[in-house]
């Protein structure tokens, strides 16, 4: 008796049903990765606008205030001191277009770098990326100093009767700008706290210097031309100036660069990317 089978061979599936895993190297597969991470930036952006404003019955008047309360009183004490518009014949209006685009940096910075701890839960999830966060944070930041900027300038319209900004178009577009330098200087400065924790409070501490140097309460064309010429290398001194440039139709100061202005904040958040990766092991345990 023969022992050789004869049925015939039975042929063994290789392939594994389910969904098939993205080509990255293909163009097809980066639009559907930079689609996913576009979902969860946007998925984060509405759970901390939902947490942080429409989560209170005061959220929304609480994350207006304290920002816009900041520009009125700090407009109206320093009015008092100097009572004369550098620009204009308004001294509030004159304050309000150098600060809030200064501010709008500041925060995004000082927002980005506390953010990790707020989402801290939400890594977990294994379609959410560490830098997602971080890009969420900026874009909140972001549209609410553009609800300031709109409410400051309507609502002073409607007490007044003018204030409007003559170019709305360039009168905003700083605070895009800045958003993007905040956010690559708040990822900066959360990889330097990584490793050494007081970098927060010297930069805060070095905000106030800053604050002078960037033209919000004095024009920089009343300063010598040698000091200008220093000057041109803070970026934030070009935002404030590009801001009351859009916002004046008597106002047109040639100090603003925006190539340079546009350049830095784009080279910042490139280095500020970089050291996110190369710092984020340590900073999410220490965070």
């Amino acid at each position: 008796m023969s022992l050789v089978s004869t049925a015939p061979p039975v042929e063994v599936s290789t392939s594994i049903d389910g969904p098939a895993v993205p080509d990255y190297r293909s163009n097809e597969g980066i639009a559907s990765a930079l689609a996913t991470q576009f979902r969860v930036i946007w998925a984060l952006t509405l759970r901390d606008f939902r947490t942080k404003i429409l989560g209170h019955k005061l959220g929304a008047f609480m994350a207006l205030a304290e920002p816009f309360f900041f520009v009125l009183s700090v407009s109206f004490a320093v009015s008092f001191i100097d009572k004369q518009a550098k620009i204009g014949t308004s001294f509030i209006l004159f304050f309000a277009t150098g600060v809030i685009p200064f501010n709008s940096y500041r925060r995004v910075a000082k927002e980005v770098r506390a953010s990790i701890k707020r989402y801290k839960k939400c890594l977990y999830i294994p379609i959410v990326r560490p830098i997602d966060p971080f890009i969420a944070t900026a874009i909140i930041q972001l549209l609410l100093y553009i609800a300031i900027y709109l409410i400051f300038f309507l609502g002073y319209y409607l007490v007044n009767g003018y204030g409007l900004p003559h170019d709305w178009g360039a009168t905003f577009f700083p605070l895009i700008v800045c958003a993007m330098l905040g956010l690559g200087s708040g990822l900066i400065n959360t990889a330097i706290c990584a490793y050494f924790p007081p970098w927060d409070k010297i930069f805060a501490i070095l905000m106030m210097p800053l604050f002078l140097i960037s033209g919000v309460l004095h024009p920089l064309h009343t300063f010598p031309s040698y000091v200008q010429d220093v000057l041109y290398w803070n970026p934030l001194a070009h935002a404030v100036v590009a801001s009351r440039n859009g916002y004046y139709d008597i106002y047109e100061y040639p100090f603003y660069d925006p190539f340079y202005f546009i350049g830095f904040s784009v080279t910042t958040l490139f280095i500020g990317l970089v050291a996110e990766r190369f710092a984020r092991r340590r900073i999410l345990e220490t965070s």
